[in-house]
């Protein structure tokens, strides 16, 4: 059995709470990193977008932020993401189980940190940039995370092509593991 990476869906059946948690503040984290304003080349100052539209993605993430998701991520993705809420879930919608997750994930939830990012690559309105990223004290997993330039800011946009989204007839374990 393979599990799909963090941009997946989870990869065992679990509760609204952390199913959002797995499927939306699994996906990256990072810390700002900040540049001097004075020395800042086009280049900086575009790596710089790219890394807070990362750690925005993340803040809304780990804070279960529905409208800060949105505005950090790009439209196909929102509208993958509410589709297979609807399929997994019994047709919620990713808003309601975000708001029903955020109220019962206590003071300690886990959260995901930035450790790395590093090889910004730009090309026209698409970027990539590998992150390192760590949740809690688990082992650090670094991925490729793609971005779109969209309305004059960057926004992750993950690659879902790759994912079916189930039937409703499959289960989440169907739905998010696979065998080799």
């Amino acid at each position: 059995m393979t599990m799909r990476s963090r941009f997946s869906a989870p990869a065992r059946k679990i509760g609204a709470g952390v199913a959002a948690s797995a499927l939306i503040a699994g996906s990256i984290g990072l810390a700002g990193s900040g540049l001097a304003a004075a020395d800042t080349t086009e280049e900086d100052a575009t790596n710089q977008e790219i890394t807070e539209a990362l750690s925005s993605y993340l803040d809304a993430a780990n804070s279960f932020d529905y409208e800060g998701f949105v505005a950090a991520t790009c439209e196909p993705e929102v509208e993958f993401m509410n589709e297979l809420i609807g399929k997994l879930m019994n047709g919620a919608d990713l808003e309601a189980v975000w708001d029903r997750a955020q109220e019962v994930r206590g003071e300690d939830a886990p959260q995901i940190e930035i450790l790395d990012i590093t090889d910004i690559v730009v090309e026209g309105d698409n970027a990539t940039a590998t992150v390192t990223t760590q949740l809690d004290e688990r082992e650090p997993t670094t991925e490729t995370v793609q971005l779109v330039l969209d309305e004059e800011a960057w926004k992750v946009c993950p690659d879902r092509s790759e994912i079916d989204v189930p039937d409703e007839e499959e289960t989440v374990d169907e739905a998010t593991t696979s065998d080799e």
